[in-house]
């Protein structure tokens, strides 16, 4: 079996914060405006599908990467290993990743939206890459913005519904096990929120929904669909292609929660499907995604990828430094900025 690419990486010396040292970098070294070697980018860009055994192999190499995985607490039966149980809540660091920021980006560090300075403008590249990384794991076309935002999903749902400019309360459908920060934010818009119960299976009653879309079909309010892809109680994943196409049926758009999910499962804007209409309704309108539940993701943004189309609002959610193209009202027009 041919070795996995990461092992091939050029060996670096240099000691991390456990004193032991690092062995290479998955990117490679970086020189100056570059992007990674073309070799690499099986690592930067694979999807699901790979050998299993190549799979265990990387991830017992992230496994050993995860900070923390050795501490120990006391407690009242004396000192135990930490079982760290809450990624539902938030992810955990990994070494070299950290290792990878401070050797390769901070040196360079600089501030975004400039590139009048060789930092800012390498910082500002770094963006740009690990915006198109993001794109093509989540199969992002042309029409599509990745939109990176504040705090995890919460941020990229007000950042959305901000962005619809909308002009009447809408009638949001929801799914039987939403989080707050796919509830709360809708409910603050007055929008009629219809829940759709689970089956008997734990998912997303579809009889229900096309009920209710029918009765709210003619009502010339915008429908709108907010479903989790997964349970954040029973990890219980909900049909996203048939949920999607049942919402475009109706008229309806298509949000999807990836926070629970998003670690775990493959996200697909775009799917390709084969069965007759499906073809064209399949696609998702907007996801949010919240990274710092993925491992490695601490002291990430959250994520909105959604449709160009839906950026109705000329003005920004937050206007300041970075979102003007001069000194004066006239605002930048590329969303993603």
């Amino acid at each position: 079996m041919a070795a996995p690419v990461w092992e091939n990486a050029p060996v670096i010396p240099n000691e991390n914060s456990c004193g032991s040292q690092v062995d290479f970098l998955p990117h490679g070294d970086r020189t100056f405006y570059t992007l990674p070697e073309k070799g690499r980018e099986q690592l930067l860009y694979r999807k699901s599908g790979v050998k299993i055994e190549e799979f265990a192999e990387f991830r017992s190499y992230i496994n050993n990467n995860i900070v923390g995985r050795d501490s120990t607490f006391y407690g009242p039966y004396g000192q135990r290993k930490v079982v760290y149980c809450d990624y539902t809540a938030s992810g955990r660091s990994l070494q070299m990743i950290e290792e990878y920021i401070s050797i390769q980006v901070l040196p360079l560090y600089g501030n975004t939206h400039t590139t009048t300075t060789v930092t800012s403008l390498q910082t500002t590249l770094y963006r740009h890459e690990a915006r198109d990384i993001i794109r093509n794991a989540v199969n992002a076309s042309e029409h599509d913005a990745v939109i990176f935002v504040g705090t995890g999903c919460t941020a990229a749902v007000h950042k959305l519904i901000h962005s619809l400019n909308l002009q009447a309360p809408p009638v949001v459908f929801v799914g039987p096990y939403e989080h707050h920060s796919n509830l709360l934010p809708w409910r603050e818009t007055a929008a009629e929120v219809v829940r759709i119960p689970e089956n008997g299976d734990g998912l997303v009653d579809m009889n229900c929904l096309e009920a209710e879309l029918k009765k709210w079909h003619t009502s010339g309010r915008q429908l709108i669909g907010c479903f989790s892809a997964a349970s954040n109680v029973t990890g219980i994943l909900t049909d996203d292609i048939k949920v999607t196409v049942m919402l475009h049926r109706y008229g309806a758009m298509a949000f999807w929660d990836y926070a629970t999910a998003g670690p775990y499962v493959d996200i697909n804007m775009n799917p390709v499907t084969t069965f007759g209409d499906e073809r064209s309704l399949a696609y998702k309108d907007a996801v949010f995604l919240s990274p710092h539940k993925f491992v490695g993701g601490v002291e990430t943004p959250g994520i909105l990828v959604a449709k160009k189309s839906l950026f109705k609002n000329p003005v920004p959610s937050n206007g300041g430094g970075g979102s003007v193209f001069f000194v004066s009202m006239t605002f930048i027009s590329d969303v993603s900025k």
